[in-house]
């Protein structure tokens, strides 16, 4: 469990930091990027120091042939951490589209109600069956995700656009990366898999980056602050898949860090939670408790 508070404590900075930054008008764009590159060279040097690369050399020249190495333990890191790398990146970038076409909170809603991907795919594929206690719980906490993020009184089918329903399904599989990571791979791996993941990303991010003007401070800044609370949230999410069942962790994980942004907004920026909000933390917190 304390690996899951990690992943929800790490996650709720992102957007945290995201609001103070918006104040110096700073280029998300820029940011992203610069995000990527600051966890890309960390973990470079994590990986370096660990010798990765030397025992990815050694293990590549031990196997018969490419096919072996890419199906290892450790081949599998890294064509995972690459699918991965873009399903994070494209599922900024579709974000950014959803934002333009559909307005934030229908982006914003459609990205928190992906959780519900990982949460199937685990159920499906893996068989991960919680307990009764354990499912109300889960159930509990889906329940309050859709109640806050979406306005069911404004809500109509013809404004769901196609952008929408491709955002919820590359963010879902976005994070579904890090049980598929944890499940055909080793956990042992996980620097080179993070690794991977933030540089296929970064590379992706690129070209938007090259397309922004006018480089300001503030975007370096944001950049490398926000960088280290989004590793973290990755590493403690791998850690945490690794001791509690997927279907379990997902919901935790995404209803939690609702409650804590939300709590974080009141207490930093004044900002006042409608009766919704109250009603959908409440239903977080029994979820909280009932699962664990």
């Amino acid at each position: 469990m304390i690996y899951l508070v990690g992943a929800v404590i790490s996650s709720a900075l992102i957007p945290i930091l995201f609001k103070l930054a918006h104040q110096h008008k700073v280029q998300e764009a820029i940011v992203i990027t610069l995000n990527y590159f600051v966890i890309t060279i960390f973990m470079g040097f994590i990986v370096l120091r660990n010798n990765w690369l030397f025992q990815g050399k050694v293990l590549l020249s031990e196997t018969p042939d490419l096919l072996s190495f890419i199906t290892s333990k450790f081949g599998l890191s890294i064509l995972i951490g690459v699918l991965t790398g873009a399903l994070f990146y494209f599922s900024f970038y579709y974000y950014q589209k959803a934002v333009r076409q559909s307005g934030a909170t229908m982006a914003g809603a459609f990205g928190k109600i992906g959780i519900l991907i990982p949460v199937l795919l685990s159920l499906l594929i893996f068989k991960e069956y919680p307990t009764t206690k354990q499912w109300i719980g889960i159930i509990l906490a889906i329940v309050a995700i859709l109640y806050i993020s979406i306005d069911f009184s404004a809500f109509k089918l013809s404004k769901i656009h196609p952008v929408l329903i491709v955002l919820l399904f590359i963010g879902g599989f976005a994070d579904f990366g890090n049980k598929i990571f944890q499940t055909y791979s080793d956990v042992a791996y996980k620097e080179v898999f993070l690794f991977i993941v933030f540089f296929t990303a970064l590379l992706l991010s690129l070209k938007q980056f090259f397309k922004q003007k006018n480089f300001r401070k503030w975007d370096l800044i944001t950049g490398i602050t926000i960088g280290f609370p989004n590793l973290l949230s990755s590493f403690f999410l791998v850690m945490a898949l690794n001791n509690m069942l997927a279907v379990v962790v997902f919901p935790l994980f995404s209803a939690s860090t609702i409650v804590l942004v939300s709590l974080l907004s009141f207490f930093l920026f004044k900002e006042k939670l409608e009766r919704k909000e109250y009603i959908g933390i409440f239903l977080i917190i029994l979820s909280v408790l009932l699962i664990s």
